[in-house]
């Protein structure tokens, strides 16, 4: 049953990612291929994954994905999209950053269910050459 629920999940995640626009638009999701004008940079994160552990349902949870622009120029959030509801992204995380400079991703983390054992992700689109990002919030939901 459990393995069912993983894949309706993650069909659901794949089909709200389609229709929102955030997928990579290679073949692979690595290469980017968009805009020649668009200038590429590189991304170095402090971590992709926050393991949160024990956490308790109907409670909000503060998240910040650090990150630093590696490259010569700017780095731009193409697209910064959670495949749950639960997870809520601050809109100030779009602002380009300059090279050398720091940024973050910051997110609002609120399930109102106790569920167990939960995994959720954030995909980030930028301009760099690994242009599809990850990110991975894992947690223990309890009452």
């Amino acid at each position: 049953m459990m393995k069912f629920r993983k894949q309706i999940v993650t069909a659901l995640s794949l089909l709200l990612l389609t229709t929102t626009g955030c997928v990579p638009s290679s073949s692979n999701g690595n290469e980017y291929q968009g805009n020649d004008s668009l200038l590429l940079t590189s991304i170095q994160w402090k971590d992709t994954l926050l393991q949160l552990g024990d956490i308790h349902s109907g409670v909000s949870y503060q998240l910040s994905f650090p990150f630093r622009n590696t490259g010569s120029n700017q780095l731009l959030l193409l697209c910064v999209e959670s495949t749950c509801g639960c997870t809520l992204i601050d809109d100030s995380c779009r602002k380009p950053v300059a090279a050398g400079q720091e940024g973050a991703i910051a997110a609002q983390f609120k399930l109102t269910e106790p569920v167990g054992f939960v995994e959720r992700k954030i995909y980030v689109i930028t301009n760099t050459a690994k242009e599809f990002q990850v990110l991975r919030i894992k947690a223990n939901v309890k009452e």
